[in-house]
């Protein structure tokens, strides 16, 4: 047992006065009780999966990589994706054949296998707002889903991907979302 865990096992630098949690900003009420908040804790950084992209060329990789870093890193879905599996790097190998989608693993599910993304693909698809072109950050937010979860593109009218992954992040970064696979 830590005894020290309540300030983040720094007993020096942390303060914990009421002995619920590192600093009063940190805790949130449950019940009758304030307890801390270990989403909220300040010395706990979120963990983010290292994102290893090859292929293409330099100015495609860094269009990719900016991609995968603004949904992981601004979106509350990204975030969530992020958070799966921080220690198991995101894969993702750029080709210029129009393929866009994510290797299945020896189970069959989608799930950490290399995702595959021709940058300069446009992708139209139905929205709120009518027929729109889907963004690259919002090509990657749908691929990572798959890639992060192994959510299939299934269920009623191939939405569920869509539905769990790619809206939430739609709408994040202002997108109308999707309503047709």
């Amino acid at each position: 047992m830590n005894l020290y865990a309540y300030v983040g096992n720094d007993p020096v630098n942390g303060t914990d006065p009421t002995g619920l949690c590192r600093n009063s900003g940190d805790c949130h009420e449950d019940g009758p009780h304030t307890r801390p908040d270990p989403n909220r804790l300040p010395w706990k950084k979120p963990a983010t999966p290292k994102v290893d992209v090859q292929g293409g060329s330099a100015s495609e990789r860094a269009a990719v990589r900016q991609a995968t870093d603004t949904v992981l890193t601004t979106t509350q879905r990204g975030k969530e994706l992020a958070s799966v599996a921080p220690d198991q790097p995101i894969k993702i190998e750029i080709n210029s054949n129009g393929i866009t989608g994510v290797d299945h693993n020896s189970s069959g599910s989608p799930q950490f296998g290399t995702i595959h993304v021709d940058p300069n693909q446009s992708f139209a698809v139905k929205t709120t707002n009518g027929l729109e072109e889907a963004p690259l950050t919002v090509v990657m937010g749908h691929e990572l889903g798959h890639e992060r979860t192994g959510q299939k593109d299934d269920g009623p009218g191939k939405m569920n991907n869509v539905i769990k992954n790619e809206n939430p992040i739609r709408q994040d970064l202002g997108e109308p979302p999707r309503t047709e696979y």
